[in-house]
């Protein structure tokens, strides 16, 4: 299933990648979404790589339970930012079932007049019989989701400078 969505916000996409990366952003969406983090944050070459692994605390349906074997939903994504291009593609890969489960996909963000567009860009394969296409619905909701969150916090902090 593909994944698509933009959002405006009202700065540069300097301004946007500083924000992005900032403590405070970061430390904001860590509260949100009832998850843990374990992050690990490293640069080599211009090239920042974040991994963060997460273990949903959102109850499963009973279908998926049934098929993984576990109602834990885990997961570990990375991101990676390439800063000498300003571009960022990120991957997940379930704990439970890897084999099974396809989410990558890229985020970028360009000038506008009064600001900039940021868009994410994705592809979520989930290859489970009879639930896989539910699954996919419900991970391209979640993700889109996460970056309206995003995007709201970024707001709130533009509108404060």
């Amino acid at each position: 299933m593909k994944l698509q969505t933009s959002y405006e916000l009202p700065c540069s996409p300097d301004a946007f990648w500083s924000l992005y990366w900032s403590d405070a952003i970061r430390q904001h969406l860590a509260t949100l979404g009832g998850t843990e983090r374990c992050m690990s944050d490293e640069t080599h070459d211009d090239v920042r790589v974040v991994v963060t692994r997460v273990t949903s605390t959102v109850a499963l349906p009973k279908a998926v339970v049934r098929v993984t074997g576990t109602s834990d939903l885990r997961y570990e994504r990375t991101l990676r930012y390439d800063a000498s291009r300003k571009h960022l593609t990120w991957h997940v890969r379930s704990a439970v079932v890897p084999d099974k489960v396809k989410a990558e996909g890229e985020m970028s963000v360009a000038p506008r007049d009064n600001g900039c567009r940021l868009s994410i860009d994705g592809v979520i394969v989930v290859n489970i019989p009879l639930i896989g296409r539910g699954i996919e619905k419900a991970v391209v909701q979640e993700i889109v989701a996460g970056y309206d969150n995003l995007v709201s916090v970024m707001g709130e902090r533009l509108a404060q400078t």
